[in-house]
């Protein structure tokens, strides 16, 4: 374990209130795991924004797979990203939709790119995207 680091953080009591409020909500133990959550997510936003910076993630899609010829071109931009893309996990819904999960590592920027491209796909209705970095 790294070692800690104290430092003293002043905030208007109201603001406080909130923040408190917030961590009893979320199930933290105190004030200082709820700042390292913060802080790591807001460093992962940062890496994600810049582009240039390793990011890894998961983008979850669901998809039509009678609609058009979706599977294909899905597997197809998958292996144009092949070298972001860890594995994949394809469920079937139901008759008519499939939902699957891609596990990626990568330079944002390139990601980025991957996301937009599998989002433009004509039969996939949702796509999302969880980012984090190694701190």
């Amino acid at each position: 374990m790294d070692k800690l680091a104290r430092f003293s953080v002043s905030l208007p009591a109201p603001l406080l209130e909130k923040f408190d409020s917030w961590v009893d909500t979320r199930g933290f133990r105190n004030r200082s795991e709820a700042l390292r959550e913060l802080i790591r997510r807001f460093i992962s936003e940062s890496c994600w924004e810049d582009g240039e910076k390793t990011v890894f993630g998961t983008v979850t899609l669901t998809y039509d797979h009678h609609s058009g010829d979706s599977a294909r071109e899905i597997t197809s931009l998958q292996h144009d990203f092949g070298d972001l893309i860890i594995c994949s996990t394809h469920i079937h819904a139901d008759h008519h939709h499939c939902f699957e999960s891609v596990v990626f590592h990568g330079k944002a920027s390139r990601v980025k790119e991957f996301i937009r491209q599998l989002s433009g796909l004509r039969d996939v209705s949702s796509s999302d995207p969880v980012i984090t970095t190694i701190p």
